[in-house]
């Protein structure tokens, strides 16, 4: 078998490709890690169970606990964890239905460890 050593796709190949599919796989990896997590932990039920909790901020220091603004980040309501967890879950599922997409983007990949 021939081999390409042409040092522009060699550096393509190790300095972008391998990479940018270490963090695509990392990410497809976190995000899943995050679905289970949140469904192990009944935390949807915690967040938006009822109107009122759909609509009170998380106390994550970008919201103190008294309701005033915290750190700066953007606060979180429960409805915004509930719905940013459901379209995780829908990115996820969606890239399950892609034939051999996760094939294509794992082999070149080598450094895949979740975030969490």
């Amino acid at each position: 078998m021939s081999v390409i050593t042409d040092p522009q796709v060699i550096k393509f190949v190790n300095e972008e490709l391998r990479p940018a599919c270490d963090r695509l796989v990392s990410a497809l990896r976190t995000a899943r890690q995050l679905s289970a997590d949140y469904s192990a932990g009944g935390l949807g039920a915690l967040v938006a169970g009822t109107s009122p909790l759909q609509q009170s901020y998380v106390a994550d220091g970008s919201t103190n606990p008294d309701g005033t603004k915290g750190d700066g980040r953007t606060q979180l309501l429960g409805y915004d964890v509930d719905l940013c967890v459901g379209q995780v879950n829908a990115l996820v599922a969606w890239i399950a239905t892609q034939s051999g997409m996760e094939a294509a983007v794992t082999k070149p990949s080598v450094n895949t460890l979740p975030v969490f």
